[in-house]
């Protein structure tokens, strides 16, 4: 417990924004429960993401972002009734700052960026051209400010809960497609809320979902997110083996949580439901071409990375203005024998990054 526990009655997490960042900000939520452990923790943040970390025992109450323009008043007055001790600031924004200054929050803890320094009063120095320069795990990153506010040491480990309705929708969902006893049952996740740059081919996907079924007697479960149907429907067409499609009925996180949770094998783009899987210890392919794998180095124990080592990446942009090189020179064939690692009874002990030089 922190020397100044018995102090902090009220604390309120601000969440990122992101589902992937969501789920690797649970190190720093288990850390400040440690830390305070009589305290009661808000979690602060986006309906869905809230949904997300339910049942999760770093939290109490939820309070979350309202809609539509001039949040940022509206979002004040929510906060200032509650008379916060102390606030964990995990996104960057300025507008996420001034929100807890204008809310009353007495200890406003986050790193100081983006010109907003002067509305924290724990403030961690940082600079943009450090943090670029040296770019560190979000995990690591967020269970920084955890610790710098008088949260315990804990590792890096990312964790999820279920409940048991959605387990039963879970099983019902897959028992009514004939997937409740398949084995291996592999994730397919072919889409990014990002942009489409993170995004690999259509034929990239079809063809592994063949060779799945083909070479590891395998059947493939396409997620969807909302938005992605097309995307969907474009590998359904071009597989010559059936793939079990979701796009007709976008699961929500409480059941998503729970189908994910029955996969041997997750292969995805570099986004939120890579993070799900690893909260749960399942085996992930991980298909990344235009961000820094710096940002996800930890968890990487049943991880494979699969990437091309080109000039232009990482280049984090949501749209290529070039030919995408980083992510159509990906082949089916690699994905696989990633795969089939993460599959073996006894996988190889160092993390494959199946990464190519062009």
């Amino acid at each position: 417990m922190s020397g100044n526990a018995r102090e902090i009655e009220k604390i309120v997490v601000r969440l990122p924004n992101w589902v992937g960042d969501a789920v690797m900000a649970t190190a720093a939520l288990r850390s400040i429960r440690l830390g305070y452990p009589d305290a009661q923790i808000y979690l602060y943040g986006k309906a869905k993401l809230l949904d997300l970390l339910g049942g999760l025992d770093g939290c109490d109450v939820t309070i979350p972002l309202g809609p539509g323009s001039g949040r940022v008043w509206s979002e004040a007055a929510a906060l200032k009734p509650h008379r916060f001790d102390l606030g964990l600031l995990l996104p960057n924004s300025f507008s996420s700052a001034l929100v807890f200054f204008l809310g009353g929050v007495k200890r406003r803890t986050g790193y100081g960026l983006n010109g907003r320094s002067f509305l924290l009063n724990r403030r961690i120095p940082i600079s943009a051209r450090a943090r670029k320069k040296n770019p560190q795990p979000m995990t690591a990153y967020y269970l920084n400010i955890a610790r710098f506010a008088g949260g315990a040491e804990t590792g890096e480990d990312l964790e999820l809960a279920v409940d048991p309705e959605g387990d039963s929708r879970a099983g019902a969902f897959l028992q009514e497609r004939g997937l409740g006893d398949a084995r291996p049952l592999i994730g397919l996740n072919a889409g990014s809320s990002f942009g489409p740059s993170k995004c690999w081919t259509p034929e990239g996907f079809a063809r592994l979902s063949d060779a799945i079924h083909d070479e590891l007697g395998g059947r493939t479960l396409l997620l969807c997110g909302p938005g992605e149907e097309e995307i969907a429907r474009q590998i359904v067409d071009r597989a010559r083996r059936p793939i079990i499609d979701t796009s007709r009925e976008v699961l929500p996180f409480s059941v998503l949580k729970s189908v994910m949770k029955r996969l041997q094998l997750l292969v995805t783009t570099d986004t939120g439901p890579r993070h799900i899987a690893v909260a749960f210890g399942i085996p992930v392919v991980v298909l990344m071409g235009p961000t820094n794998p710096a940002y996800t180095a930890s968890n990487l124990d049943r991880t494979r990375v699969v990437r091309v080592d080109l000039e232009c990446a990482p280049c984090h942009k949501k749209e290529c203005d070039r030919e995408h090189a980083c992510m159509r020179e990906i082949t089916a064939e690699e994905v696989l024998a990633r795969a089939r690692e993460l599959l073996s009874p006894q996988p190889a002990a160092a993390i494959g990054q199946g990464e190519r030089h062009g």
